[in-house]
């Protein structure tokens, strides 16, 4: 039993034209995370942007999770720390294939 750690699978599945659902994939860290917007990328994958609060900070840190076609993780990128706050809400890939991120910092003084 966990006491103090709420621990969620966070699961990603694509549904093509002819409605065959296929699981792209299953993600799960040790502490809490969630996804706010997930986007295909230019090379077939996805983009993941939310946030996770890892079990050993008390503060979420922005989270973004790049998938390939088949749903297997490329990268992971944590933004944050464990003072502050950051919520990632938005991405958008450029066309020079970088990413853009929008999201929400609450800085504690």
């Amino acid at each position: 039993m966990k006491v103090g750690l709420v621990e969620r699978e966070v699961i990603v599945a694509a549904v093509p034209q002819d409605h065959i659902r296929f699981l792209l994939g299953l993600f799960q860290n040790g502490g809490d995370s969630r996804y706010f917007k997930i986007q295909p990328t230019i090379d077939g994958g996805f983009i993941m942007a939310g946030f996770t609060t890892p079990s050993h900070y008390t503060k979420p840190m922005g989270l973004a999770v790049k998938l390939d076609a088949d749903g297997n993780e490329l990268w992971t990128k944590m933004w944050g720390n464990a003072r502050d706050s950051m919520l990632l809400h938005d991405v958008a890939q450029l066309p020079n294939g970088n990413f853009i991120f929008t999201g929400t910092s609450y800085v504690n003084n």
